[in-house]
């Protein structure tokens, strides 16, 4: 799977925070980041794209949801309205698991396309743009933080 990214389209660092969903016909939704080796902060986190497998099991369509600007941090899937996976992220720039910024919400359309990506600096922001998903960062509580994780 590539995103076109030379910096995240070679490597072996893929999988990271992965993220599994199954739509009512048993379909699997497979979403990932790919850092590419994992070794430097600007030339591989923040290039890190998010990437989704799909299909029944085993999955064999892939998609490039987000390609660079280091995405794919706490990935979260579910599966939405018309039995079309969403996807809610966030950017990590300078490592595999920090305090990141920028929570970014993803759904695909019928026809197969990605959404483009709509960003909420804080967790407030986040819950105003989709109120039914909720993800937790480290066992702490949203807040109006600016995005950082701390309260």
């Amino acid at each position: 799977m590539t995103c076109g990214v030379s910096l995240s389209d070679r490597g072996f660092l893929v999988g990271l925070w992965p993220a599994l969903a199954f739509d009512p016909s048993g379909k699997l939704y497979f979403a990932y980041r790919d850092a590419q080796a994992g070794q430097f902060s600007t030339q591989d986190w923040a290039a890190s794209d998010v990437e989704l497998w799909e299909g029944l099991p085993p999955p064999t369509a892939s998609t490039c949801v987000a390609a660079g600007d280091a995405a794919g941090g706490h990935n979260q899937l579910v599966i939405g309205a018309g039995n079309q996976p969403a996807l809610v992220y966030d950017q990590m720039v300078d490592s595999a698991d920090n305090l990141a910024t920028n929570v970014v919400f993803q759904k695909r359309n019928p026809a197969g396309t990605w959404t483009t990506r709509v960003t909420g600096r804080n967790w407030s922001n986040f819950a105003y743009i989709h109120p039914l998903v909720t993800i937790s960062r480290r066992g702490q509580v949203p807040s109006d933080d600016g995005g950082r994780g701390r309260r």
